[in-house]
């Protein structure tokens, strides 16, 4: 066998090596990517259903939250002062929050994610709509997605 044929051979090999190492980690990218959104329709799922222990699982212990006001202050919470704000606010109304939009960066077991959600809130007069954006960031703890720091506001009624 001549060279070149040597070198051909060598090439496509290669080639089909890396293309088959390409899909088996991209299927593998997906595979956490499918996890996550997951994570995150349970998220906004337990919100809705005022489950507010599960819910608050889906945070790390030492998360941070921030809501940035349509004037441009920044509200600061640890996750205890959060979830009692929250289940103060979620048990006076009927209200539902869905995500519309997301998108998805996975950095090994870390994660950026932007949800566009829409919120609804149910009264006797009619539903008000809200329409926001969460920034979440995520760490993967044993298995477990946990969001680490989520910044959210709302960008119109």
């Amino acid at each position: 066998m001549d060279n070149f044929k040597i070198l051909k051979i060598l090439f496509t090999s290669l080639y089909i090596c890396f293309s088959m190492i390409s899909c088996i980690g991209n299927n593998l990218l997906s595979k956490e990517k499918d996890t996550l959104d997951n994570f995150l329709n349970h998220y906004f799922l337990t919100w809705s259903k005022k489950d507010m222990k599960a819910y608050k699982d889906c945070f790390h212990k030492d998360a941070r939250i921030q809501f940035i006001k349509s004037n441009g202050e920044v509200q600061n919470r640890n996750l205890d002062e959060f979830i009692a704000e929250q289940e103060s606010s979620i048990n006076s109304e009927d209200m539902e929050e869905i995500p519309l939009s997301k998108k998805i960066n996975i950095y090994g077991n870390k994660a950026v994610a932007v949800v566009n959600w829409k919120l609804m809130i149910k009264s006797r007069f009619g539903t008000d709509n809200y329409i926001g954006k969460d920034h979440f960031f995520l760490t993967n703890m044993d298995g477990q997605w946990k969001i680490v720091s989520l910044i959210f506001y709302e960008e119109k009624k």
